[in-house]
């Protein structure tokens, strides 16, 4: 179009993909159309020397694994199995028309990105009439593709297929029938060029049994037979399955598989060619899943994770269709509830590079040649090749860690570097770099392997029993074979791989080949290529030991700076993209944020400023943090979520698209975690549980990584001795699955609802889905053992004091322990084929009182707790205790009524009630008052100083009293408010003598001068004077060692006084030959007045 003198150039893009967010402009007149699917594109472009408009176009089908390309009618149809990725192609017509295009393929992302530029040149000297880019680089979302296809055509049947090809549908079909009948289904595409074949001695499927071949060796695996048409392999994973369905009248087989990936957080599974990835986090557990190749072989799944015993419960089948309506089906039984074992997992994963199929730690240690033919330069060129290869190691402590020896004659054998000190690669090159030549008389290599073998690779020098060993000998020389040969046997016992480096031409070649774990594990070199030589020799003998640096990668890729298509292409390379979700730190939950905080807490101290590179979110539970981590290099905001739950007993850990879950049952507070995704993203935390003072104390550093064994982009210390507040817990919670019903259960699992007993595969289903299996005792309780036998009632009474028991039910023994307040019972539930354990104990000395269901322990104080009320301690609605207690406190008994119900539907009647105890009067026992450290060899200096590296006098933060108060188990019994000899009613020099006399009877302020334990006030409860009281005698009373009062009283009836004498100590050690840290003399034969009695006083307890 023209105006006057300028000329106004028209571009169109029509774009109906979301997401595409920048376009590069197109000449003057040219039209494109991205359609809907985001990988298909259509262009219309004029070429004036001709007249005419020419229409070109590329389409990426992902769903049916087509890619087309066409110019005009010159179109062409490719398979994506057949194309070739990342490779820059060209597409012409007489060389006039010509198509450029590069489509890279990012699975992990589900994207391509497409190069695509059209040029239209009809003189090859002059220049192109037509030249423009339509595509550089651009990012194009794949479509989401269904696993169910179905047939190709809705109303296909094989019969009428038959009949309109005039086939006989008894026959073996011709080769010509079966391609045009493979054709007409759809399949041709996705069919591999070389069928599975059972009947292959070379085939995974040889030498079955029943149709299965096994790889798999666990023994808790019970397969059924399977039919003659079907072979399937397991493999040695336990959870990777290969199943191969011959079909006679095509003669030719179909080949399926599935593999649970734990590790790696991935199921993979398909039908020939056609594959899916799925990562575990997508996954839904207890639901039925299919897949199917058109609608002909149909893969139907269910799996459910069966966390606490490490295994998943699958149920699978194989149908092979060739009628839509599903009339000529033939269904195989592949799993039927099958319990296949899950692999241990390390999270704390490195990078997942390019043929690395598993990361094992490897101690690495090279042993060198340092007799007289080797030279001092040629020793130096040794140890710098030797600092080269550690440099191209991912050392690191739980990965590869080396170490060194020297050697030349017998007995010379020495030490530069231990493999425990050589996890560290900047010491470790600092080490090796000091190593001093020693030239020696002559080469013994016997003597080398023998030292290494039995001096090295022991547990002492730092050699790991879950690490593979190498040796790695450089040599110049000759050595006596016979003995190096034997030797190196000797090694090869202890599972030592060597790897041997022969120098120049001096060296027996024979020698070492027959020595090297394997023939490529020896290579012939010289001193001037040893630098890289042996860089590359160790890296390739040693599984996944190269390190990965993110400069070096982008130079080997020709790369100046971090793209978008380079990021893509480097996410990918590192195994990660699949992986990656994302988060946004300027939206909810992350803002408002204060220093990078928004913290729902209310009780929650403020935290250290997060906001130059992360954002958290902690909601109001107080023990749960959301963080969204800033990685700008990468241009990426990556995800960490933990929460400890300390209600439902679970920890959760979430990295990205990486969910897991732990119990807190049988959990080690204050271990060390690290969880990595593939090494870029790293969570490292502690936890401890200070379980008197009601909150965890939590460590917590957040890091990104683009080093495998350097430093990291981004470290971000989250948390340091930070104490959490536990939420209050619920202890009368439903069912986790609202509205539970069993009988919906048994129907869903195929049973009877009449069922009166369940297979164990189904009740380990039964127990997950109910979330009681983390709780459940390894060994049951059992009623025809102690102490429960024998037995009255259903009762075992070891109480030595007269109690009225109830008569028990047939399904639960019970036993009153000898201290008589304690109360075990064992339920015996015919269901699921297993007993159950329950108990109650009151300690009236300790002032607790501890309710159990199997490994649920709830504990609670007594120090100020309401007797008479009615409680409930429930494991999630199935297992309930209802209890109440009254304190008889003057009868010195307790009142407890206590029934046990088990309740397998959230509404309606409970499958088991036991009225436990009714009314009964249960005596208190005796107490100890003198109740030494529970750690009965706890020393405070050493405590302080294994603990926190503290020294005697040191002085201790909060956190380390309250870890300290929790550990020697006072904390309970401390007062919420502390003493203060500044405040009422201590202020004044020594004695304040307006204390009524009850009180100074009652509390005793103490001050501990150096604040090791500070201040204190200690509470004695309710130790009464009763009739028979040995006046005279001293009493001594303990809280656990730490605080000791030694009391005596004398009765001065005719003064009408009471006599006291009365000292304090406070004592640092179990150790009671050790002085006490701080002795008080409170009263020395001090007269107190007694107090005027009302002999008509009421019953203790109004009302009776």
């Amino acid at each position: 179009m023209q105006q006057g003198n300028t000329v106004v150039k028209v571009f169109v893009i029509i774009v109906e993909c979301d997401g595409i967010l920048m376009l590069p402009d197109l000449p003057g007149g040219m039209i494109c159309h991205l359609d809907s699917t985001c990988t298909s594109v259509t262009c219309c472009t004029p070429v004036g020397l001709i007249n005419r408009n020419i229409n070109f176009y590329l389409t990426i089908d992902p769903c049916n694994s087509v890619f087309k390309l066409g110019i005009e009618k010159y179109q062409f149809e490719f398979s994506l199995y057949e194309t070739d990725f990342n490779v820059q192609k060209q597409f012409n017509v007489e060389r006039i028309i010509n198509i450029n295009y590069k489509i890279t393929d990012i699975p992990g992302e589900d994207v391509y990105y497409l190069d695509l530029g059209i040029k239209v040149c009809f003189n090859d000297r002059g220049p192109c009439i037509v030249e423009a880019t339509i595509f550089s680089n651009t990012k194009l979302p794949k479509l989401q593709c269904s696993w169910q296809k179905g047939f190709s055509k809705s109303d296909w049947s094989l019969s009428d297929w038959f009949s309109l090809k005039n086939f006989s549908p008894n026959l073996t079909l011709s080769d010509e029938g079966i391609l045009q009948l493979m054709k007409d289904l759809g399949l041709t595409t996705y069919l591999l060029d070389k069928p599975c074949d059972p009947s292959d001695p070379d085939s995974v499927f040889a030498t079955s049994y029943q149709g299965w071949s096994l790889g798999c060796q666990d023994s808790v695996v019970r397969l059924p037979p399977l039919m003659e048409d079907m072979n399937c392999y397991l493999d040695e994973s336990c959870t990777g399955i290969q199943c191969c369905v011959n079909v006679d009248f095509i003669k030719r087989s179909f080949h399926s598989f599935f593999t649970v990936d734990t590790c790696n957080y991935v199921i993979s599974f398909g039908v020939e060619k056609l594959k899916f990835d799925v990562t575990l986090g997508d996954v839904t557990y207890g639901e039925w899943n299919q897949f199917d190749l058109f609608g002909v072989v149909t893969v139907r799944y269910m799996i459910d994770n069966l966390q606490e015993d490490g295994l998943y419960l699958v149920s699978m089948t194989l149908g092979v269709c060739w009628e839509s309506d599903g009339s000529n089906c033939q269904q195989h039984v592949i799993f039927n509830n099958a319990l296949l074992p899950k692999p241990l997992c390390n999270w704390n994963k490195p990078y997942k590079l390019p043929g690395c199929k598993s990361v094992m730690p490897a101690d690495i240690v090279f042993v060198v040649d340092e007799s007289g033919s080797v030279g001092q330069k040629h020793f130096d060129d040794t140890v710098e090749a030797i600092i080269d290869t550690v440099n191209s190691l991912v050392i690191r402590d739980d990965l590869i860690n080396v170490g060194m020896t020297l050697f030349e004659g017998h007995g010379t054998s020495r030490t530069i570097l231990n493999i425990k000190d050589g996890y560290d690669k900047t010491r470790v090159k600092e080490t090796l770099s000091k190593a001093v030549y020693k030239n020696g008389m002559y080469t013994d290599i016997a003597d080398a392997f023998s030292y290494t073998c039995n001096q090295m690779f022991v547990t002492s020098q730092g050699d790991r029993s879950e690490a593979v060993n190498y040796l790695v000998l450089l040599t110049d020389g000759k050595s006596d074979s016979t003995k190096a040969v034997q030797q190196s046997e000797l090694c090869s016992s202890k599972g030592v791989r060597i790897i041997t480096v022969g120098i120049g031409s001096g060296i027996d070649v024979d020698l070492l080949k027959k020595v090297a774990y394997k023939p490529e594990y020896f290579i012939n070199t010289a001193y001037s290529e040893l630098n890289t030589t042996l860089p590359t020799l160790v890296s390739h003998s040693v599984d996944c030991s190269a390190d990965f640096s993110l400069d070096k990668f982008l130079a080997d890729s020709g790369l100046l700076s971090l793209t978008e298509f380079s990021i893509s292409q480097l996410l990918e390379y590192l195994g990660v993209s699949e992986y990656l979700q994302g988060c946004d730190r300027t939206q909810t939950p992350y803002v408002p944020a204060i220093n990078g905080w928004n913290n729902a807490c209310p009780s929650m101290p403020t935290f250290n400023d997060i906001s130059s590179h992360a954002s958290c979110y902690i909601p109001d539970t107080c023990t749960a943090l959301d963080c969204c981590i800033e990685v700008d290099r990468i241009k990426r905001q990556l995800r960490t979520y933990i929460d400890i739950d300390t209600c439902n007993y679970k920890l959760t850990v979430v990295i990205e698209k990486l969910y897991l879950e732990y119990s807190l049952v049988d959990y080690q507070w204050g271990k060390k975690e690290k969880y990595s995704l593939f090494g870029l993203l790293n969570l490292q935390f502690t936890i401890e549980n200070l379980a008197d003072d009601g909150v965890l104390l939590v460590n917590m550093d957040v890091s990104v990584c683009m080093e495998r064994s350097g430093p990291c982009e981004v470290l971000v210390h989250l948390l340091q001795n930070a104490t959490l507040p536990k939420p209050f817990c619920n202890w009368t919670s439903d069912f986790i699955i609202k509205g539970f019903s069993l009988e919906n259960f048994l129907v869903n699992s195929g049973l009877s609802t009449s069922a009166s007993s369940l297979s164990s595969e189904i009740t380990k289903k039964l127990l997950e889905t109910l979330g009681l299996s983390p709780f459940l005792l390894e060994s049951q309780c059992d009623q025809q053992d102690s102490p429960f036998l024998p037995n009255t009632n259903g009762w075992n009474n070891d109480c030595p004091h007269e109690i009225v028991l109830p008569s028990l039910p047939a399904s639960t023994r019970c036993h009153v322990g000898d201290y008589c307040t304690g109360i075990t019972c064992c339920t015996e539930v015919d269901l699921i084929s297993r007993s159950i354990t329950t108990s109650v104990r009151i300690d009236p000395c300790q002032y607790t009182l501890e309710v159990q269901i199997e490994k649920l322990t709830v504990n609670i104080s007594l120090v100020d707790y309401q007797f008479g009320k009615k409680d409930h301690i429930y494991l999630f609605g199935v297992i309930r205790l209802d209890y109440d207690i009254e304190d008889l406190k003057y009868k010195r008994q307790f009142l407890v009524n206590l029934e046990l119900r088990i309740c397998l539907e959230s509404s309606g009647p409970c499958m088991i009630t036991v009225p436990v105890l009714e009314n009964a009067i249960l005596p208190k026992s005796v107490c100890e008052w003198e109740n030494n450290f529970i750690d009965q060899e706890f020393s405070f200096d050493k405590y302080i100083k294994d603990s926190f590296g503290l020294s005697h006098g040191a002085v201790l933060s909060d956190y380390q009293r309250k870890k300290l108060g929790d550990v020697l188990g006072i904390t309970e019994f401390l007062m919420d408010k502390k003493c203060s000899m500044s405040d009422l009613p201590y202020t004044g020099t020594g004695w304040n003598n307006e204390l009524p006399v009850g009180d100074t009877s009652r509390d005793v302020a103490v001050w501990i001068s150096q604040s090791q334990v500070r201040l204190y006030q200690v509470r004695y409860y309710n130790y009464s004077l009763y009739p028979n009281f040995q006046w005279g005698t001293p009493v001594e009373m303990w809280l656990f060692g730490l605080v000791r009062v030694r009391l005596t009283l004398y009765d001065l009836e005719t003064e009408g006084n009471i006599m006291i004498d009365m000292t304090m100590h406070v004592c640092l050690d179990a150790d009671v030959s050790v002085p006490c840290y701080h002795t008080v003399h409170i009263f020395k034969d001090h007269k107190l007045p007694k107090s005027a009695c009302e002999w008509k006083s009421d019953f203790p307890v109004p009302g009776n």
